[in-house]
């Protein structure tokens, strides 16, 4: 599979995978390069399977969870980096009559359906203050979307016209983050119904 193949060309980093839900390692890998965002995975045989949510390259951690529809998955925003426009920025971003979004669609993986989103330039600052920049988008969707992965591109189309694309950074907080419908909460009853009592 691919991890044969990248295993080829990159030297092997070794590390952990971590449940985000209870924090405990559940089990190693040869490196974040080899996984993607959203992938499934069974550590050991037998075992129940974990989805990829974050990777930590820096500490070498995968954070995983068990359940593929898990509110960590999901974020209702992301962040791109400079955009590639094939005819120039929209006007709706630059116009100093309009409010600086734009209604289109985009996609992230080449099979994806198109998605409704709200694009507008990001904000960048300095000690006095915050203004627009040119070198990041800020794209918003009114469904969560599922494994917003950084380093893939995102391609930006207004009807039938594709506008271009940017690569994505990171995707904005995920539900779990923020606690969306109390989900956290949520898992963390569950996690505690079903430990153990102690004596």
């Amino acid at each position: 599979g691919y991890q044969d193949f990248i295993g080829e060309y990159i030297d092997p980093k070794p590390g952990v995978f971590v449940d985000l839900d209870t924090a405990e390692t559940v089990g190693s890998h040869n490196g974040v390069h080899q996984w993607t965002i959203g992938q499934r995975l069974r550590i050991k045989r037998g075992t129940q399977p974990y989805y990829v949510v974050h990777k930590d390259s820096e500490r070498n951690v995968i954070q995983v969870v068990s359940e593929q529809d898990h509110p960590a998955l999901y974020a209702d925003c992301f962040f791109t980096k400079s955009p590639h426009w094939i005819s120039g920025p929209p006007e709706a971003l630059t116009s100093r009559a309009a409010d600086k979004t734009l209604n289109c669609e985009f996609r992230f993986q080449n099979v994806a359906p198109l998605t409704k989103c709200v694009m507008s330039y990001n904000m960048s600052s300095t000690s006095n203050w915050e203004f627009a920049t040119r070198e990041s988008l800020v794209i918003s969707v009114p469904e969560p979307v599922k494994a917003i992965t950084p380093g893939q591109f995102s391609a930006f189309y207004k009807g039938d016209v594709c506008l271009g694309s940017a690569r994505i950074e990171r995707p904005g907080p995920s539900l779990y983050t923020l606690n969306v419908g109390n989900c956290r909460t949520n898992i963390r009853d569950k996690l505690q119904s079903k430990a153990p009592c102690s004596s």
